[in-house]
């Protein structure tokens, strides 16, 4: 129930992202070419919530965390700002996604590229949540497609 509740908090940042789509009047159309963009930015921007309630069970768990953050704090900024187009929001969002991919990368890396086989099949077992952080650090420049998409 928890996981639920931190994923629909995901699906708020994610709607705050998207927020300039709503108020330009966007057609059916574009909603419904918008809607998988929504769903992935709801499921990365869940990470920080899903490690806040399951207190980082395993490392896929943290990676989800980090690479979440940047989206949860540029959504912070953008919702408080009276502008649509918020700069530092952009810039916030950019760094953090520069500095989540590098940690992200690094800790691939560090996991399975460098530790025995057994090992490396140790760190993606564990519950959900470690295997989807795992798969979304795999996956990192997803992140910055999404954040192009985003940015406009």
């Amino acid at each position: 129930m928890l996981d639920a509740a931190a994923l629909v908090a995901g699906s708020a940042v994610a709607s705050i992202h998207l927020r300039p789509l709503a108020q330009a009047g966007a057609t059916p159309a574009e909603v419904v070419a918008a809607s998988p963009v929504f769903a992935a930015l709801a499921a990365v921007a869940a990470g920080p919530f899903l490690w806040l309630i399951r207190r980082g069970a395993g490392v896929g768990d943290r990676l989800w965390a980090v690479l979440g953050l940047p989206w949860v704090l540029s959504a912070a900024i953008l919702s408080a700002s009276p502008r649509v187009d918020d700069g530092r929001a952009r810039a916030t969002l950019l760094i953090g996604l520069g500095l989540a991919s590098f940690l992200a990368m690094a800790t691939v890396w560090q996991t399975w590229v460098t530790p025995s086989v057994e090992d490396a099949g140790e760190a993606a077992s564990g519950p959900w949540t470690n295997r989807f952080g795992l798969a979304l650090a795999v996956a990192w420049p997803i992140q910055w497609g999404l954040a192009l998409v985003v940015q406009g």
